[in-house]
């Protein structure tokens, strides 16, 4: 119950919010993901990087 009070937010350079998901959708297409496209997911993750995007984990209060 309390991994629902959790999100995963992708923003960009500028603070703005791209991408918001719940942590257990983002947890389990991350391991499907990873067990299914590992080269994939190197790319896209180095992508992030050069990109200047930020990965926040957040628990709402």
């Amino acid at each position: 119950n309390e991994s629902n009070v959790r999100r995963i937010l992708i923003k960009n350079a500028e603070g703005r919010i791209l991408l918001e998901i719940p942590l257990t959708a983002g947890l389990v297409g991350g391991a499907v993901g990873l067990a299914f496209f590992a080269p994939l997911v190197a790319i896209a993750s180095v992508g992030m990087l050069v990109a200047r995007f930020t990965l926040v984990v957040e628990r709402r209060a």
